[in-house]
């Protein structure tokens, strides 16, 4: 049961990086646009 809380953290630990990975991508992009 400890090892599915973890393996559920670490999960959710990527999904988070990969979540402000892509926003500040798509950031960057959309001030390129702007400018």
């Amino acid at each position: 049961m400890e090892y599915e809380i973890m393996l559920l953290c670490n999960t959710l630990g990527i999904g988070i990086v990969v979540m402000i990975i892509l926003y500040h991508l798509i950031g960057t992009k959309e001030d390129k646009k702007t400018y």
